[in-house]
């Protein structure tokens, strides 16, 4: 079997690693955009542990290497770095200090959630940020409204306000202004479709409320650090073995 000790880059990755069974050791640097990291891990004899440190756009290396057979395991940058005694960093040598890591049992593993998972993620920062757009195009028009003494608030977005709004004697290019937010306040309405009924959210809401009240109660801990636990990816998955 081989345990790999990967230090990641967008472009590229420096790896480092053994096979337990001969004792063989290797180092080599790999190129993402040429397909060589691809075919190097699709080319394995068999299937391989690999470790690196959580970092962000991976999740393409990630489901490859998986895709092929191999065990990915994501490990807490901060206590990988803080384990290495000299100061001087450089890909070769960090790639073998996550080997010596793994080999050693010493590896900091942190739970990393599924792709279905990552996927649900995607469609609630899409959302997220959706709705601040959203927000942002309205407050624009709140103040085309206010430049022409127009000051409703919320009432502003009611029919009789809206209606106002619509009709304001604006000049050519502040009305195209103002056309053109309308249009994309439309379009992000349409957007909102992603949303699950109000019946259903309300349920969903109500559980994690109780799975958090749950976890207060048998830890003893507070509110916002139940909260910060939960959500956050640093929790250790595995002991140090």
């Amino acid at each position: 079997m081989m345990i790999i000790g990967c230090d990641y880059h967008p472009g590229w990755q420096q790896i480092c690693w053994v096979d337990t069974l001969t004792g063989e050791t290797e180092e080599k640097k790999l190129e993402h955009a040429s397909g060589e990291a691809e075919r190097f891990y699709r080319q394995l004899p068999g299937p391989a542990v690999i470790g690196m440190e959580s970092t962000g756009n991976c999740q393409w290396f990630v489901e490859m290497a998986t895709t092929a057979g191999h065990e990915v395991w994501i490990g807490d940058a901060a206590k990988i770095r803080a384990s290495e005694v000299r100061q001087q960093k450089n890909d070769r040598r960090d790639a073998a200090l996550i080997l010596k890591l793994l080999l050693e049992g010493r590896f900091p593993r942190i739970w990393t959630p599924s792709g279905a998972e990552k996927d649900l993620r995607q469609l609630l920062i899409h959302r997220h940020k959706l709705v601040r757009i959203r927000a942002q195009v309205k407050n624009e028009l709140q103040h085309l409204a206010m430049n022409q003494g127009v000051t409703r608030k919320r009432k502003l977005w009611s029919k009789a306000g809206e209606k106002v709004l619509r009709e304001l004697p604006l000049k050519p290019w502040a009305s195209r202004r103002r056309e053109d937010l309308f249009k994309v306040r439309e379009m992000l309405n349409g957007h909102r479709c992603h949303k699950k009924a109000k019946g259903v959210a309300k349920v969903a809401a109500a559980r994690k409320l109780a799975i958090r009240l749950y976890w207060m109660l048998r830890t003893n801990r507070g509110y916002p650090e139940v909260v910060r636990v939960e959500s956050s990816s640093r929790v250790p998955l595995v002991s140090a073995s």
